[in-house]
């Protein structure tokens, strides 16, 4: 009898909350939302799958674009010469995952190349990675051998090595090596790519070299052996297209970010997340990033204190600009950040280097402390874990409703954007909720009226149990 008692509570809540949002949703249209509403709701597609090719679109929905300008913008940016700034906050998520925070100045960190902006080889990490899931593909690592004859010369010796000159003296002659070991297609059809939240991102530049202006279409033929086999590569031509607006080498501080999320936080991300690398492989390039050059200077120990490490890339273009993207670890490990900050190299500063890493000293410190001390605030972003959710979305003028079905006797927040519109718990599994649209002037490089809605979930007990997204087109339209 309890139990039936309980069962027709838990139905009349339910049917008492459905009535009330039917009524206020009435009340809304006898108040002239909009003219579109008289043609009643339409529901709202959600691919469960768009959310993970659609990574880079999630960070850039869930970032606070407000924090560091309001806090900083006229004593620490005005002053600068084009200033970008991105900070990643990692803090304990569910299921052994970690979650970001992010905070980006303005639209900064989204920002493509420009003629204030250009990634220099901060991008030689991409093409060290690219390399090794190439040869990865035959059950080889950085320690194999390699002999080929690339359009800048001959070459004789490991792997590693060749990273290693890329990433700790931005080598340019091994960049290039790198990636026509790796191939224009692997590079940038498959590591760059929507599938690891890294859409915009292309390599197709050399950088200095007898071969310089010619491209990586053409990659040579490459020997590789390794515990006494071995493994020859035939000359490939590469077939994918250059995305228009780029023509050489593009990105953006956060897609330069994200590829460092993928490398150091591995071992806590979901397996099908993971970059395809051998464990042997993520830390020799983990260990030679922790060697590499630090323009940060002091303010890593100023963050997290003494015995702070510094995981980086530098790059510069003196005339254009300078750049660090780098992972910050407290010593016992506990207290982690990313930063990726950038700033113009005036011309008037030929090659010296004096002012613009002391620019980027301020703004790693002054970014990441703002960002650490900030209360959180929206869902932070980390992959799906835990029960299966399901979620239903319906919009009707300038309002949404959402239905999330969850296992009975569970807490539901669900957030649109940064915005929490709904917290609730219920001894039936369905929970419901409207909201107003976001308004119609979407992040920088997402498409209008795209929307990420996260649902976590939570026993009676405040125990996580579950955390979800999805990018949904509030638009409406199939």
């Amino acid at each position: 009898m309890r139990g039936a008692a309980r069962l027709l509570r838990a139905t009349l809540l339910g049917v008492t909350l459905l009535g009330a949002l039917a009524r206020a949703s009435s009340a809304g249209a006898a108040g002239g939302e909009g003219a579109g509403e008289g043609a009643g709701e339409v529901e709202v597609p959600v691919d469960r799958g768009r959310a993970r090719e659609g990574w880079g679109d999630l960070v850039r929905l869930l970032a606070d674009r407000d924090l560091l300008a309001r806090r900083l913008g006229p004593a620490l940016f005005a002053p600068l010469p084009s200033p970008r700034a991105l900070v990643g906050r990692v803090e304990r998520g569910t299921g052994g995952q970690p979650r970001l925070y992010y905070y980006s100045y303005l639209d900064t960190a989204f920002r493509d190349r420009d003629a204030h902006f250009h990634p220099a080889s901060t991008v030689k990490l991409a093409a060290a990675v690219g390399a090794l899931i190439s040869v990865g593909r035959y059950a080889l690592t950085g320690a194999a051998e390699v002999e080929m004859r690339g359009l800048d010369g001959p070459y004789r010796g490991p792997l590693r090595d060749l990273i290693y000159e890329a990433l700790m003296h931005s080598s340019n002659p091994s960049y290039n090596l790198l990636m026509e070991i790796a191939g224009l297609d692997e590079v940038n059809e498959r590591l760059l790519s929507p599938r690891w939240g890294l859409p915009t991102y292309e390599l197709r530049s050399r950088y200095g070299g007898r071969a310089r202006g010619k491209g990586f279409r053409d990659s040579p033929e490459v020997r590789l052996r390794e515990g006494g086999g071995e493994v020859l590569l035939p000359p490939r031509r590469g077939r994918s297209a250059a995305r228009r607006g780029c023509g050489g080498n593009c990105t953006t501080l956060a897609e330069l970010h994200e590829l460092q999320r993928r490398l150091f936080l591995a071992d806590e991300l979901p397996e099908e997340e993971r970059l395809p690398l051998h464990v042997l492989d993520r830390d020799l390039l983990r260990d030679t990033m922790l060697k590499a050059r630090d323009r940060l200077k002091g303010a890593p120990r100023a963050l997290l204190g003494a015995g702070a490490r510094v995981y980086n890339n530098v790059g510069r273009l003196p005339g254009t600009s300078v750049q660090e993207v780098a992972y910050l670890e407290a010593a016992d490990g506990r207290d982690r950040v990313f930063v990726a900050v950038a700033v113009g190299f005036p011309r008037a500063l030929r090659d010296d280097n004096t002012r613009t890493v002391s620019w980027l000293e301020a703004l790693c410190l002054e970014s990441a402390r703002v960002a650490r001390a900030a209360p959180l605030e929206g869902p932070g972003l980390q992959h799906p874990w835990g029960e299966d959710v399901s979620l239903r979305v319906w919009r009707r003028g300038g309002r949404g409703r959402a239905e999330v079905q969850a296992r009975p006797g569970r807490r539901v927040r669900l957030w649109v954007n940064r915005a929490r519109v709904y917290e609730g718990a219920a001894q039936g599994a369905q929970h419901a909720a409207e909201f107003a649209l976001p308004p119609s002037a979407a992040p920088l490089g997402v498409a209008p009226a795209l929307a990420a809605l996260t649902v976590e979930v939570e026993d009676l007990a405040g125990a996580p149990r579950a955390y979800w997204h999805a990018l949904v087109d509030l638009s409406g339209v199939r």
